[in-house]
């Protein structure tokens, strides 16, 4: 486990969100400085607000902490379809859902920027351009 990792996939699992700091600690229970110190490594982690983290934004543990597997390979590394001896229908639904997933993180990409810009957005232009005056 390297404990440099584990600050820096917080802070990735963080973005992937959209979320600053504050945003981000309030969804753990926890304050935004203790969520920089974890993200800058001046703090580790619980063992519980890993499992949070893990839970909430659907990553693994492994991959969280930086784990290694036994065989050398990162524990984050995708397995490769075309290689493995997978029957050929799985292979395919395999990708079918890989690109679906792609499609729909860069779906919520998109609309997390455009929920950051509403946000933005001061009321009375906002109230203006819906009524058109």
């Amino acid at each position: 486990m390297s404990e440099k990792k584990i600050g820096e996939r917080i802070r990735l699992v963080r973005k992937n969100t959209g979320c600053n700091q504050k945003e981000f600690g309030s969804l753990l229970n926890i304050p935004q400085s203790t969520l920089s110190a974890y993200e800058t490594n001046r703090m580790q982690p619980t063992v519980a607000s890993l499992i949070i983290i893990a839970e909430k934004f659907n990553v693994s543990l492994d991959w969280l902490c930086g784990v290694e597997c036994g065989n050398g390979k990162k524990a984050e590394q995708e397995i490769d379809n075309s290689s493995s001896e997978l029957p050929d229908d799985l292979k395919k639904a395999l990708d079918d859902a890989t690109k679906f997933l792609q499609e729909l993180a860069a779906m919520r990409e998109g609309e997390n920027k455009s929920c950051k810009k509403l946000r933005k957005t001061p009321k009375k232009e906002f109230e203006k351009g819906r009524d058109g005056k």
